[in-house]
């Protein structure tokens, strides 16, 4: 596989753990350094231990939501981009609390839009340009 990631630190908060080991194989194939939450408060404690260029949150966590997460982050002074990551429908996502609550955009895990063998080249788009599910080109 090649480097679409190469040093790119990204941090997983997701509870599913083959969530987690999909994600973190894929991203770790193309060069990215992983880390993973499994909720808001170990997300939190990971962003003031290091710096990420980029977060994968989950919307549907034990403990607080993805919203709740994402506004804490923020409140935190997190700068870098927070996309959701996750199963439900997009259509039906409020694109404004998303905004609102400090996300940059999201990701769909519904495998059948998005083929996994194609997650890591639509991450590292984030980074290169700004994609269809970027929240601020939708103002």
């Amino acid at each position: 596989m090649g480097q679409l990631l190469r040093n790119r630190k990204i941090l997983i908060i997701d509870d599913a753990p083959d969530v987690q080991t999909i994600l973190r194989s894929f991203l770790e194939q193309e060069g990215a350094i992983v880390e993973v939450a499994t909720n808001g408060s170990a997300a939190i404690q990971n962003i003031t231990e290091q710096p990420y260029d980029l977060a994968l949150l989950d919307l549907n966590l034990p403990e607080m939501s993805g919203y709740e997460i994402a506004q804490q982050m923020r409140h935190q002074g997190f700068k870098s981009l927070i996309y959701a990551f996750t199963a439900h429908d997009l259509n039906y996502l409020s694109k404004e609390k998303l905004k609102t609550s400090g996300f940059s955009g999201y990701l769909s895990k519904d495998f059948i839009d998005l083929p996994l063998s194609e997650l890591p080249k639509a991450i590292s788009e984030i980074f290169l340009s700004p994609i269809q599910n970027d929240l601020q080109s939708e103002r």
